[in-house]
């Protein structure tokens, strides 16, 4: 009779298996967050791709043109500044909620003072692709109108960089 007989392996306790299976939910937890992190910063879009998003239109683009419309929105102004326009903006309407008492003549004019910032914005996008759209040769625009033509029957999300 070997030891083994007399002292058989003990199953694992209970607290044991919980211990494990929380150290690896923890751990892939963990891996989750950081995975999700480095690929979502990789397909992050800045103040400057919200600045000039047009919808479809922008997303079918090639990334060179992207580029140059990128830049000629940047030579007009910062888009960063846009940016932080539409946040306060925001941030005022999001006080005018809050207060007490509620104003509702308060909150539509800080409401339209945002919708007046993004009316400019969108102006200024619009006449960008247009510019950017008539410098293109006739197999570019063609191209352009093909990957424009997908992007509204699929609906896909282009990003940019795709």
């Amino acid at each position: 009779m070997g030891t083994d007989d007399i002292n058989p392996p003990q199953p694992p306790r209970r607290w044991t298996r919980i211990l494990l299976v929380l150290s690896l939910a923890l751990n892939l937890l963990i891996i989750g967050v950081v995975a999700g992190a480095v690929m979502g910063r990789s397909r992050d879009r800045g103040p400057d791709d919200r600045a000039i998003s047009y919808g479809p239109f922008t997303r079918a683009l090639t990334d060179a043109d992207r580029q140059a419309l990128r830049q000629s929105i940047r030579d007009k102004g910062d888009p960063r500044a846009h940016h932080r326009q539409l946040r306060a903006g925001f941030e005022a309407f999001l006080t005018e909620l809050r207060s007490s008492p509620y104003d509702p003549d308060a909150a539509a004019a800080a409401l339209t003072v945002q919708q007046q910032q993004i009316d400019a914005q969108i102006t200024s996008v619009r006449a960008a692709l247009l510019e950017r759209i008539a410098t293109m040769t006739d197999d570019e625009r063609a191209g352009f109108a093909d990957r424009l033509q997908e992007a509204v029957r699929h609906r896909k999300k282009f990003r940019p960089g795709d």
